[in-house]
């Protein structure tokens, strides 16, 4: 009995030491990402529990949930299965891209692994919380007001707020005013200032959440893909402005 102890010893802690490197490799990444994208723009979600060796994906299932909806199988064995497909792709380290990102994509994003198809989940789900960034601007009478919001599928835990030149607003400043309330942020200045004349290049929004920090600028080139139509003032949507007048887009 000894002897047969003695022999089974080594092979337990084979075996232990290699589950131990399976899960310590993904351990030692972060299975929780965050991403903010701006509407209209592509991104690129990552995966970063694809099992070593695996890299063709035919293990790799990704699932979409949006608040407490059923969740959709958007990606099975590498295969994309949603009707979506059009706009969705595996690519290489088996991430999701996602093309022309609208609300409709906000939601959970999970990398599930499975040693071999047909078989049960292997590791733990690997999340990514995918997020939208709309920037427009609102003109009335002489005054210009630039807001950033962020849309997502839970309780805001962003930090939004405006850069000028790099630097956050000073609270003394008289000439540009900074507003928030969850999930959004909004300045403030007259339109004879030189921010309009300069059409507001130096103007970043700042989104932040956990340890991660993305910076969108403010554009006003005008774009044929995103014009919208209003009955009053002016109001630009970003990343592909348009500008609207009394109900006529020009």
């Amino acid at each position: 009995m000894k002897q047969r102890g003695a022999m089974e010893d080594p092979m337990w802690r084979k075996m232990f030491l290699f589950f131990i490197l399976q899960f310590t490799g993904a351990l030692s990444r972060d299975l929780s990402l965050y991403y903010a994208v701006r509407a209209g723009d592509d991104i690129t979600l990552s995966c970063e529990n694809v099992i070593d060796g695996h890299s063709n994906c035919d293990t790799t299932t990704w699932v979409y949930g949006y608040a407490s909806q059923p969740a959709v199988e958007l990606v099975i064995h590498g295969k994309v299965k949603d009707p979506r497909s059009d706009r969705l792709s595996v690519s290489a380290n088996c991430s999701l891209v996602v093309k022309k990102v609208t609300d409709q994509d906000v939601g959970l994003y999970n990398c599930r692994q499975f040693e071999k198809p047909g078989e049960g989940q292997f590791g733990p789900d690997a999340l990514v919380h995918l997020s939208l960034v709309h920037l427009t601007k609102h003109e009335d009478q002489n005054k210009m007001t630039l807001t950033c919001s962020v849309v997502t599928d839970e309780p805001c835990k962003h930090s939004v707020k405006w850069l000028y030149n790099g630097n956050y607003i000073d609270k003394d400043n008289k000439e540009i005013t900074e507003s928030s309330s969850s999930c959004s942020a909004a300045v403030a200045f007259q339109t004879s200032n030189y921010f309009y004349q300069s059409r507001f290049n130096t103007f970043k929004c700042e989104v932040k959440i956990e340890n991660k920090v993305q910076l969108f600028t403010f554009s006003s080139r005008p774009s044929e893909k995103d014009k919208t139509t209003t009955t009053s003032a002016v109001t630009t949507k970003l990343d592909g402005t348009s500008v609207c007048r009394d109900g006529v887009t020009f």
